[in-house]
């Protein structure tokens, strides 16, 4: 990996991520910010971190590394979450 250069808080990666064999997972979706979630019920997607770390939510103008403005902890616009116990999906659309 010569010259590679951080781009806004992460690596250019030059290949793609591959598992190390097909049980193992590249991530898994309660790690990821934003994208798609599946959770076992309400109050579990209800607990998808806000923060990282502890602060007051002011909007999606706190992102952490991100700083995109669509996301803050672990819940981005537009986040897809499946809830099995109602067997329904949820987008996340700030009020």
């Amino acid at each position: 990996m010569s010259n590679q250069q951080p781009l806004s808080g992460g690596y250019q990666i030059p290949n793609q991520i591959t598992r190390a064999n097909s049980y193992e997972a590249i991530a898994h979706s309660t790690l990821l910010a934003g994208g798609f979630h599946q959770v076992e019920t309400i109050a579990d997607r209800d607990a998808i971190p806000i923060f990282t770390s502890g602060g007051t939510y002011d909007g999606f103008s706190e992102s952490g590394a991100l700083q995109d403005g669509i996301t803050t902890g672990r819940r981005s616009i537009g986040m897809l979450v499946k809830v099995l116990e109602d067997g329904k999906f949820y987008t996340l659309i700030p009020v």
